[in-house]
Parts: structure tokens; sequence; C-alpha cells
């Protein structure tokens, strides 16, 4: 049985038990409470019946105590008394016993007495007695009959309420199993539903076969990234991306290879980019990418190389064979190539049938894009071939005093030789160099090599002087960089005093409390650090106080608005007695007139570096026209411009 019904099995049964028991002892304590009081009454009723007659009596005959016992007993006798239960009994006030009639009653016995008096005296006592057994006789049977009736009412009383109970019971179970059915039934109706709802709009929006997106999600998730792009100011790459030969996979293997080719090639894209909400397949063979955010177009097209290369490497296994498949991609970059995510994905479309006519392993939507990435590919392996041919040189421009002319140091700028255009321009090739990451090679090479001539130029007896060699983001950032340097140092003991960084005044302010911990590492080594382009990177003076440099350079803007009018002037003179105070040495940088030297040295500036007294040149050219034992500044600077 249910716990429930056990409960209310147990309440019935305890509220007929407590009825059932009232109704046994109410009756028989009923019946003994009226017939007790009854009882007595009457004999009390009698009681002063007999007293009454006893005290008229008295009253009449004075001397009826005189002969007491016969006159009493006659008085007595004279009433009608059932001798066999009821005794009459008559004392005086002293208690004794006068006369009596009647037996003694049977125990239990029930007393009552009523007062008699002798002209307004107490005489005497009548007292009346009388067994109880009858209402004990009248209690037990009603005892019986409570009893009975206790019983009749107990059994009346569980059983009916139980049978509706239960009843009651059955039809709410019957009833809640009825509806748990139908709740059921409902509930999986309702998933059925769900189920339906959710693969229709799994349909709406996934490819069954890859589980990738299709072109409606794609679109959606394209225009929130162009909406991120136009917040940031960045741009976006949307590519298409086409399977070749499929067509003939599909016809020669039967279209379960094509499906399986299909989803392995979903999984090495996604595997590969590690964001499958990057990826949609569009068509039977047509692949969709979105590149969320492009720092610079070159990231594109190297992106676009190792993607096929590695693609094409790629074996996919169908029917127990391997298979490499090669792809086409078409290109189109927001904003350039389109406004909206259905602009951006036709102009990718256009670009890639394009690619696909011309045999192109992608191409972009505008042309210019597609020749500059070319040509900056082109770039990129020649800088590579440059590095292990060794086509990198170094020249030199040298520093000097204000004050005396002297030359002080020289700064190392990286040329690039190139034989079949010869010397290129830095801005053509240091961005390249900075985009592929080749800088870090790069950097090392002009490290070693400055120190290298360096040390040359001590070890064949020239007055060396130190050679300051630019350091590039990408090198400062890097956690090896100053291992870097330790190494190119620890070849000789006196590479430190051969060497200067310079560090441009933006970068440093990039992540300052950082850079000056790795300026610190570095000064220790004994190498001298110099902040390059100074007053263009907006240095807070907390910080410029707390950075562990040596030398500020004057970017050459300043040095050129120096003449131009009394604001450019005091700027410059601010810039030197600040750092001055600071304990810096001051180097202007690109001076051109002798008006803007003759400014600078009244200004108190300690160094000059640029065309007026000589531009970058080869080391061997450096060595003898400046390593020489030095002429007074003038011959320096005059021998300076006839070379120039």
């Amino acid at each position: 049985m249910p716990t429930t019904d056990k409960k209310v099995t147990s309440i019935v049964t305890r509220v007929a038990l407590a009825v059932a028991l009232a109704v046994t002892f109410v009756l028989p304590l009923g019946y003994w409470v009226i017939a007790y009081n009854d009882f007595s009454s009457q004999l009390e009723f009698k009681a002063r019946v007999k007293a009454t007659a006893l005290s008229g009596l008295i009253a009449t005959l004075p001397e009826v105590w005189m002969y007491a016992e016969n006159r009493l007993q006659g008085l007595l006798t004279r009433e009608p008394v059932p001798l066999d239960t009821e005794a009459v009994e008559v004392y005086d006030v002293r208690g004794e016993l006068l006369a009596q009639a009647g037996k003694t009653p049977l125990s239990p016995v029930l007393r009552r007495s009523y007062l008699v008096y002798d002209a307004a005296r107490v005489a005497g006592r009548v007292e009346v007695s009388d067994s109880l057994r009858r209402i004990w006789y009248g209690t037990a049977i009603a005892a019986a009959l409570g009893i009975l009736l206790g019983g009749s009412v107990f059994i009346a009383l569980r059983t009916f309420p139980l049978r509706a109970l239960r009843r009651v019971a059955e039809d709410l179970s019957a009833n809640h199993a009825k509806l748990a059915e139908s709740s059921i039934l409902l509930q999986q109706e309702i998933r059925k539903q769900q189920l339906a709802t959710e693969r229709a709009e799994y349909l709406a929006y996934y490819d069954v076969l890859t589980g990738l997106a299709n072109r409606t999600l794609f679109l959606e998730r394209v225009a929130q990234f162009m909406r991120s792009a136009a917040g940031s100011g960045h741009k976006l790459a949307l590519f298409l991306f086409d399977l070749e030969r499929f067509k003939n996979i599909n016809d020669s293997l039967g279209r379960p290879s094509g499906d399986a080719l299909l989803k392995q090639v979903a999984e090495w894209l996604t595997r590969n980019a590690g964001n499958a909400n990057l990826f949609a397949r569009i068509d039977a063979d047509h692949f969709a990418i979105v590149l969320p955010e492009v720092k610079r177009d070159g990231d594109v097209a190297r992106l676009l190389e190792k993607t096929l290369g590695d693609f094409l490497e790629h074996p996919f296994h169908l029917n127990d064979a391997v298979f490499r498949i090669a792809a086409k991609v078409g290109a189109a970059l927001f904003p350039d190539d389109g406004a909206d995510a259905d602009t951006l994905f036709r102009n990718a479309e256009a670009a890639l049938k394009k690619a696909k006519a011309r045999g192109d392993r992608y191409l972009f939507y505008t042309q210019t894009m597609t020749d500059t990435v070319a040509v900056t590919l082109t770039l990129e392996n020649q800088l590579r071939q440059a590095l292990d041919n060794e086509e990198f040189v170094l020249h030199y421009q040298p520093k000097v005093s204000l004050a005396n002319g002297k030359l002080t140091s020289a700064e190392a700028l990286i040329r690039w030789n190139d034989p079949r255009t010869g010397l290129v321009p830095p801005g053509q090739f240091i961005p390249v160099l900075e985009e592929t990451g080749l800088i870090y090679e790069v950097g090392r090479w002009a490290l070693r090599k400055a120190i290298e001539d360096y040390l040359r130029w001590r070890a064949a007896g020239l007055p060396a002087v130190r050679i300051a060699v630019n350091v590039s983001p990408l090198q400062l950032r890097s956690s090896g960089f100053i291992e870097e340097i330790r190494q190119v140092i620890s070849v000789d003991a006196n590479a430190p005093a051969g060497l200067e960084l310079e560090i441009t005044e933006s970068l440093i302010m990039e992540d300052v409390k950082h850079n000056i911990a790795s300026l610190q590492a570095i000064r220790t080594l004994g190498v001298v650090i110099a902040i390059d382009d100074f007053g263009t990177g907006f240095s807070s003076l907390a910080y410029l106080a707390k950075l562990p440099v040596d030398t500020l350079k004057i970017d050459r803007s300043f040095v050129i608005d120096m003449t131009a009018g009394p604001q450019g002037l005091a700027l410059v003179s601010t810039i030197i007695n600040l750092a001055h105070s600071l304990k810096l040495k001051v180097v202007a940088e690109g001076v051109e007139t002798e008006e803007q030297s003759r400014l600078l040295r009244l200004l108190s500036c300690d160094e000059m570096q640029g065309f007026l007294f000589s531009k970058p040149v080869p080391s061997e050219i450096f060595e003898t026209r400046f390593l020489a034992p030095l002429p007074d500044r003038a011959t320096l600077t005059q021998d300076a411009q006839t070379s120039s």
C-alpha cells in the first residue's frame, strides 16, 4: 500500500477509535451520574420527611424522649420502608443511636441525613441509607450497551470513510494515470515539434553534409564582422574556395566518395583555422572563408600562399586511394571591394571566376591589389634570397660634436644591394622585412656586422667610434632579444663599448614598463641606449625621467621647423634643456644647413647628424674618410661636402 494510503488509514482509524471510546465511556458514565443524583435526592427527601415528622412529634409531646426507643421505633415503623435495602436511623445530639428501622443495606451504601429540632434547638438527626448496587447494575448494563454501541461506531466510522477514501483515491489514481499518460503524449508531441523546428532551423542555416554554415548564415556572420571591422578601422577579407576536379571525382568514384571528400575538406579547413564559424559550404564544391581582421594586405597573400600550399600537400583518402586536391580562390577585401556582405560576396565570386578562367591559383577582386600582392610576394622571396646571398650591407652616417667638429660616433643603416637593380631604398624593403618577420634575422645580422666592423677597426689601429644600430619593434618585443645582445657582444671584451642601440620614442611608449625593464637589462651589459625620433611619441615626462637611456635624438622635423619661426626654435631649446637636466646627451638629426648647425650650437646641443656633414656611406669609404687621424671640423666638413 502506498505511504499516503497508510497515513490516511491511520488517521481514520484513530478518529474512529476516539469516537468509539467516547461513546463507550459516555453512556455508562452518563447513566451513573443521572442515576446517582436521582438516588441521592430520593434519600435526602426521605430523611427530610422523617425528620420533619419527628420534629412535629417532639413539639407536641416533649416527653417522647422519655420513652424514646419504643415511641421512636413505633414512629419509624409506621412509615412504609423497603426494609430489604433501606434503613432509617435516629441519633440524638450526642450521636447515640436511639432507634432504627429496616435491615442494614448491602455495600456500597449511600447515606443522607436531616436534622431534628426541638423548639428551634437541634435535638438529633434522622439518617436514611440504601445500597448503591442497583445503580451499579444499571451502570454495568449501560457500559455493556456502550461497548456494543462504541464498537458499532468504530466499525462504521472506520469502514465507510476508508471505503469512500479508497474509491476517491482509486479514482484520483486512475485520473492521474490518465493525466500522466496524456502528459507524456503531449511532451512527446512537443518534443517532436521542437525537433522538427530545430531541424528546419538547422537546414535553414547549416549544410547537412559538412555541418558548416550555409550561405545565409555565413553572410549574416560576415555582416557582423564587417560592423566590427568598420568600428575598429581595420580591413576584412572574404575568400571563395573552389575544389578543382571535384566533378571528375564525383563522376568516376560516385557521389558517396564526393561527399566523403567534402567532409574531409571541411574538417581540414576548420582544423587548420580552429574556428568553424569562419567557414561555410555555399555550393557543391565551393567553400567560403572570412578573415575578420586584416592588418596588412601582405598578410592576406601570405595566408593564401600557405593555405593553398598546405592544402595541396594534404592527402585525402577515398576508396583506399590517396588524392591530392588543388583549389582556386577568389578574394575580396572590405571596405575596398564592397560596403556590405552581399556585395563583398559577389565580388569574391567574380574574382574566383576570373582566377579559374586565367588559371591563377588565386586573384583579388581589385586588379591593383592582385598586382601589389604579386610584387610584395616577389619582393619577399627576393629578400629571403638576399639574406642567404649576403646582399645586405651597412652604410654609416657620422655624428659630430657641435663644440669642436670632431667625429664622435656613427649610425649604421641597412641597405640592400640588389644585384639586379642596385641599391634599393630602405622604404621599399624595410616594411616588408617587418611584415614577414625577416627583420629578426636581418636585425641580428646588422648587430653582428656592426660589432664585426667596430672590432676590425680597433684591430687595424683605427680610432674606432661607437656604432648605433636601430632596433625594430619586433626585435624589442621578442623575449630573446636581450640574450641576442649578450651573444653578439660576448665575442670580445671591447664589443659593448662599440655598440649603441637606437630605439624610437613611440616604440618605448607602447609598453613603457616592460621596455624600461628590458632597457635596464641591456644597459647592464655595457651597451649605450638612445631614444630616436624624440618628440614624435608623446612621452610622459614622468616616464622620461625613469628611462634607462644615455642619449636623446631630436627628430629632424623639429630641426627643420627650428628655422621657420620662434616657436620651433623655442621647442628645440626646451628639448635640449630638458635632456641636459636629465643628464642626457642630445643629438640633432637631419641637419642640412649651416643655419641649423649655428642655432643648435647656440642652444648647446651636443652633437649633430645629417647631410650637412655627410650622407650615409659604405663602410670602406667611412673608414678611409672618417677613421683616419681626424683633422679639424672645418676640414672634415669641407671634405664631406666636396664628396657629396
